[in-house]
């Protein structure tokens, strides 16, 4: 409703992740649009406002539905569509061209009408590869733009959506009436679940996996933690705290069982989000804090990542718009980027790996096989398996930034691996490189190159970063490793390891 009110020059730009609920919201606009009132009964804009649900001409585009095999299917596909649209709304087009046949259907429009484009970007992103073909479609679109710019009383109302942007200096260069509200606070849940809706929507779920045979969980807020921490996390605006939910992950968690899983995965990972990340530094990928200009965001443009080479900021940018950075912090002038939850961190971190590590590798048996040691104890087994791990890289990469290098690539692993497992824990006398947690077993590791294992296991003894672990050990009968691990930079590998078991 604060959308569509009659009062108010309604052009809106809206980017989010795939699987966001884009094309549902294109649709629900498509229905409100065309006056179905009758399927808006009992929602807040029937019951509780004065809209009108008056009827307009709607052109409703899925611009992922176009072949961009060549420039001229794309074009055919283009003209198509739009003459699709004119049938339904009984105009004969005599044009050709989409721009020209877009002018010819609002001007002969008896009222107004309403433009919906979703995935608009997706004919851009499909031509990256094809600078030729990816300009002639520059250019088609932004005369199609154009034309709504130059009609501006023919068009009731406009709304664009896809997955990345486009710089107002590109295809939207004429289109100075676009509001993009991506960023704006009071938008911030218009996609995905709150807390709130989670819990409200889905307490019949929650209400029966509790008081299912077998469910581990004894507390309400165990379990809805445990969701926080795999779905949550999605934060779309610097002027607000909200977060929210992946909802295709949050409807396929309940529809599975409440078993947990990487279902936004499942849905298609974003190969060019990955593919333009390998370009940069996996180990400033792996950053704590991503710290990125606000320039990175209001100029990028998903075109430009055709050229070779690109600004670290706009693969950040990227990866934000893809769903694999989300705002942690941040003010007018830049944003600090992060992962936004358990499950997004362990889908890109193991896909970003696999593509650094040799072609004969698998990471997917290294990670079980470390995962079944630890889970027993066998800290000679997973050292081995770590071992496996660090020799199916490239020299080049463990050679810079030597210790550093070492700690971030043994993180990643963990991370992708899904354990529970914190880099660089904090404790009161200093930080611990990794704290790994299974089920019956707590291992506080402190790496070292080109040292010993033995000054390592020294360090974690001598400023006592297991003490905090202690209490949680003896209340739960876990056992407490302390775990010092030196590694070869001449060799590429483990050279040493120490452990003692105090608990």
């Amino acid at each position: 409703h604060q959308m569509v009110r009659e009062s108010l020059q309604n052009y809106f730009f809206i980017s989010r992740p795939r699987r966001y609920g884009k094309s549902l919201f294109c649709s629900t606009l498509e229905h409100l649009f065309k006056g179905e009132r009758g399927l808006f009964k009992g929602l807040y804009i029937a019951e509780e406002t004065d809209y009108s649900f008056e009827k307009h001409p709607v052109l409703h585009f899925n611009f992922s539905l176009l072949n961009t095999s060549s420039f001229e299917s794309f074009l055919f596909g283009f003209e198509d569509m739009i003459a699709e649209k004119a049938i339904e709304s009984g105009i004969e087009l005599e044009r050709n061209l989409p721009s020209y046949m877009l002018m010819e259907f609002l001007r002969r429009s008896e009222k107004a009408s309403v433009i919906i484009i979703d995935e608009f970007d997706s004919p851009i992103i499909d031509s990256l590869n094809d600078k030729g073909k990816l300009e002639r479609i520059r250019s088609e679109f932004s005369s199609f733009y154009s034309v709504m710019k130059n009609t501006g009383s023919k068009v009731r109302f406009l709304f664009i959506t896809g997955v990345t942007k486009l710089s107002n200096m590109s295809i939207f260069s004429k289109m100075n009436n676009l509001t993009d509200v991506s960023m704006r606070a009071e938008y911030a849940s218009a996609f995905g679940y709150t807390d709130e809706e989670l819990e409200g929507s889905f307490k019949e779920y929650i209400d029966d996996y509790l008081s299912s045979e077998g469910c581990p969980y004894e507390e309400r807020n165990e379990l809805l933690s445990d969701i926080r921490e795999y779905y949550d996390g999605y934060r779309f605006s610097v002027d607000t705290d909200i977060k929210v939910y992946n909802p295709v992950s949050v409807g396929m968690f309940f529809q599975n069982g409440c078993r947990f899983n990487n279902y936004w995965e499942m849905t298609g990972v974003s190969t060019l989000a990955v593919e333009m990340a390998k370009r940069y530094s996996l180990i400033d990928l792996m950053k704590d804090r991503i710290v990125v200009g606000m320039e990175a965001f209001t100029s990028f443009d998903i075109s430009l990542l055709s050229e070779k080479i690109l600004r670290a900021s706009s693969i950040y940018a990227l990866l934000y718009y893809t769903g694999y950075l989300t705002i942690q912090d941040g003010d007018t002038d830049a944003l600090v980027l992060g992962f936004p939850n358990k499950e997004i961190s362990r889908t890109f971190t193991y896909s970003l790996i696999t593509r650094y590590m040799g072609i004969s590798s698998d990471l997917g048996s290294m990670i079980h096989g470390v995962k079944r040691a630890m889970e027993e104890g066998d800290v000679p087994a997973f050292i081995e398996k770590l071992q496996e791990y660090y020799e199916s890289f490239p020299y080049d990469l463990l050679y810079k930034d030597k210790e550093r290098t070492y700690q971030l690539l043994f993180h990643a692993f963990f991370v992708a691996s899904g354990m529970d497992a914190a880099a660089e824990d904090h404790s009161l006398r200093g930080r611990a490189d990794n704290v790994i947690r299974t089920k019956s077993h707590i291992y506080v590791c402190e790496l070292k190159v080109d040292g010993s294992a033995e000054d390592a296991l020294a360090q974690i003894k001598e400023r006592k970063y297991y003490e905090k672990y202690l209490p949680l050990a003896k209340k739960k009968n876990i056992k407490l490793h302390i775990v010092g691990i030196d590694f070869s930079s001449e060799e590429r590998n483990i050279k040493d390891f120490k452990e003692e078991i105090l608990q």
